[in-house]
């Protein structure tokens, strides 16, 4: 049996495997998928999403954020509003736990590399 690195079980490793997992998840799971609105871009059906789960129309609120991380998996506000619509508190932490690893990722990517800390 092949021996595990040290590397690859660091919580930096694990939490990298665990943000592309989720875009893969929406990119690829055939949920996303079914869910696509063609001509439509991430952020209107996010917005769409959100009238509808005010409006107290849940499933029409998670097929629209399904469709919209599946146009656009880093959006934030869809990962949260999808875990608004789940049906369980496991799926709901683990949507929450995504959405926030998401913002992590990308507010990492938008601070400068050369700021010192």
């Amino acid at each position: 049996m092949p021996r595990r690195t040290q590397a690859a079980d660091d919580p930096i490793t694990r939490w990298r495997r665990r943000v592309w997992a989720a875009i893969q998840m929406a990119h690829c799971d055939p949920v996303f998928r079914q869910a696509r609105r063609p001509g439509l871009d991430s952020d209107s059906l996010a917005i769409t999403a959100w009238r509808a789960l005010r409006a107290g129309h849940t499933a029409v609120a998670r097929q629209h954020f399904l469709a919209a991380l599946h146009h656009n998996p880093y959006n934030v506000g869809a990962w949260l509003g999808l875990s608004r619509t789940a049906q369980d508190q496991t799926t709901q932490r683990a949507l929450l736990q995504i959405a926030l690893d998401i913002h992590v990722l990308v507010m990492d990517d938008l601070r400068p590399h050369n700021e010192q800390e």
